[in-house]
């Protein structure tokens, strides 16, 4: 399998060679934010799956890594972030992902932007506010980021 890193959506495609798959890969930029020992997570549910994600999502062309984490951010809670540091990079499978602490986020947290549109009863996106001790129990995804999350609670 031929594998190449470009910003653009996770896809599968037919090289030349009908033996071989192209895999285009999407770098990601997820954000971090803490507040009172607890961190803000989507909890989503879908197609009979339970799971959570950190608010996020890819890095569009032209754009670094940390505008993408500053513009999810806004989209998706519609949180401004104050500061925005690196907490460090996960190699996922469908790219890399940048993690970043959101410092001194202000604004009222409320699901916002296309994960507002697209909320439905079979496809649910919900903002929790998560304890830092409860991590390990939830199924997170991608598994990675139980670290990083714990990476940048160490650095509030």
């Amino acid at each position: 399998m031929t594998v190449s890193q470009e910003s653009v959506r996770p896809q599968s495609a037919r090289s030349r060679n009908p033996d071989r798959e192209v895999v285009v890969l999407r770098a990601r930029a997820s954000c971090i934010v803490i507040r009172d020992d607890r961190v803000l997570l989507m909890h989503r549910q879908r197609d009979g799956r339970e799971y959570y994600v950190l608010p996020g999502g890819g890095v569009e062309a032209g754009e670094s890594a940390e505008q993408a984490c500053r513009r999810e951010l806004a989209e998706e809670t519609p949180l401004q972030a104050g500061g925005v540091r690196l907490v460090g990079r996960a190699d996922e499978e469908s790219g890399p992902d940048d993690y970043f602490l959101i410092e001194d986020p202000t604004g009222t947290t409320r699901l916002a932007g296309p994960e507002a549109e697209r909320d439905s009863p079979t496809n649910s996106y919900r903002l929790e506010w998560i304890g830092i001790d409860d991590l390990a129990r939830l199924p997170l995804v991608p598994p990675t980021a139980a670290g990083m999350i714990m990476k940048a609670y160490r650095l509030v």
